[in-house]
């Protein structure tokens, strides 16, 4: 009875790996994943599950490509558009301060009134108007 039993086992043995190399045959070798974040891949792609994949496009070019009450904003993205017209639809001639004063003449006059605008002061160290009263007001802004 023991020889019959070790019959048994030694065909059981020999059977063995094959049935394991038969329920392998089906699976495939995990991989470690290529990437673990966008850093570690090459430039265009992002790191999706642990594979870099091509970044995808912009979702927008210019705010026709957008659904109805949207605009594309400067990242390629349709947004809700704001209930105020965006300033890329207004103007299409830019001429200085000029041109934004046709909207914002108060944001103007009360920036004239600011300490900030009205900073000046004796002129040392611009040739040709030294000692002379100058600063933002009549150097540097163009209001």
């Amino acid at each position: 009875m023991l020889r019959r039993n070790a019959g048994f086992r030694l065909v059981a043995m020999g059977f063995m790996p094959i049935v394991c190399m038969m329920l392998m045959a089906g699976c495939e070798a995990i991989q470690p994943p290529e990437c673990a974040t966008d850093a570690d891949c090459a430039e265009g792609q992002v790191c999706t599950s642990g594979v870099c994949t091509d970044a995808p496009g912009p979702e927008c070019v210019e705010d026709a490509d957008c659904a109805e009450g949207q605009v594309c904003d400067d990242d390629g993205v349709c947004v809700e558009a704001p209930e105020e017209p965006l300033h890329k639809t207004l103007i299409t001639d830019y001429q200085g301060t000029q041109t934004c004063l046709t909207c914002h003449s108060e944001h103007a006059t009360d920036i004239m009134q600011t300490g900030h605008w009205n900073w000046g002061g004796a002129v040392d160290n611009i040739a040709g108007l030294e000692g002379e009263d100058h600063g933002k007001v009549d150097l540097i802004n163009d209001y």
